[in-house]
């Protein structure tokens, strides 16, 4: 099951491109493991009040699960607003961020506060991803290593394929090349082999934009310019990638495929975040290297 399953069986009816999975499990006393076993997915149009601009307002929610909720009134609060929403029947609150706002529908889409309580995969986990990249120079610092785990974050929790646990960090070493190795479930060999494609994709097109270059007599001869060229390449490529959301038999999103991602059909919702998964596996630095493999028994490569 898809990342975009799983938000359909949440009760979401449209794709939420930031629904990211450190918000998919909450920690409050409120929402136990008990409280989640008696809702785990409604959507049954229930009462409810959500509180924003220093009062409630009455909504009505018509979809809930553990990650989010769905809910619709005469007013709504903009995205990027934190609320709090309050089941009339059970008298649970729960803290959320408005991650999308439609006022002429007067629906909004929420997500769920995180706490401490992410599941995490276990020290035997099966399978082991790899990451490297080389952090020499002006990038061994601070800010460059959360830019890059925060992208691959993302990457991780989009390309969720069913997965009820987030990866385990087993072990991060910083010698240059920097190492992060993950360990989890059967998802890390297609979130590997999904960077791998990414990378050759992305290595065509940036040849293609340097050529542009060296005939326009521009020599690439330092770094500055190199990246310059590598994003207007990304740029170029995500623009042909989204013209490919409704395209019946896309081209470019083939090369993107790897065993165990669907691309979907047109215009639908898998569609949608497949090219989503494609925009956050293109914002991880290209020379980002990734081997799977499988681990022993004993949680043993």
């Amino acid at each position: 099951m898809t990342h975009f399953r799983k938000l359909q069986r949440y009760g979401y009816k449209s794709y939420l491109t930031q629904n990211r999975l450190d918000l998919a499990v909450a920690g409050e006393a409120a929402w136990s493991d008990d409280m989640r076993a008696q809702y785990p997915e409604v959507r049954r149009p229930f009462p409810g009040l959500l509180l924003f601009d220093a009062r409630w307002h009455s909504v009505t929610v018509e979809s809930l699960g553990t990650a989010a909720a769905s809910v619709s009134g005469e007013v709504t609060p903009t995205a990027g607003t934190s609320v709090v929403l309050h089941l009339v029947a059970t008298g649970i609150e729960r803290t959320a961020t408005v991650t999308r706002n439609d006022p002429t529908a007067g629906r909004a889409d929420l997500v769920f506060d995180t706490s401490s309580s992410l599941r995490t995969a276990g020290d035997d986990a099966p399978f082991q991803l790899v990451l490297t990249m080389p952090m020499a120079g002006d990038s061994e610092n601070l800010v460059a290593l959360a830019d890059l785990l925060l992208r691959l974050e993302r990457l991780v929790t989009r390309l969720n394929l069913g997965s009820e646990e987030i990866p385990r960090v087993a072990s991060v070493s910083k010698s240059s090349p920097l190492a992060i190795a993950l360990i989890g479930d059967q998802s890390l060999p297609v979130i590997g082999s999904f960077i791998v494609a990414a990378v050759g994709v992305r290595y065509a097109w940036y040849q293609g934009t340097k050529t542009k270059y060296e005939a326009a007599g521009i020599q690439l001869d330092n770094e500055q310019k190199r990246r310059k060229v590598q994003q207007e390449a990304d740029a170029e490529l995500l623009s042909a990638l989204e013209a490919e959301e409704s395209a019946e038999a896309p081209i470019l999103l083939q090369d993107f495929e790897v065993k165990g991602l669907d691309k979907g059909a047109a215009n639908s919702m898998t569609r949608r975040g497949f090219l989503d998964a494609c925009r956050a596996v293109i914002a991880l630095p290209v020379q980002l290297l990734a081997e799977s493999s499988e681990r022993d028994n004993d949680g043993r490569r």
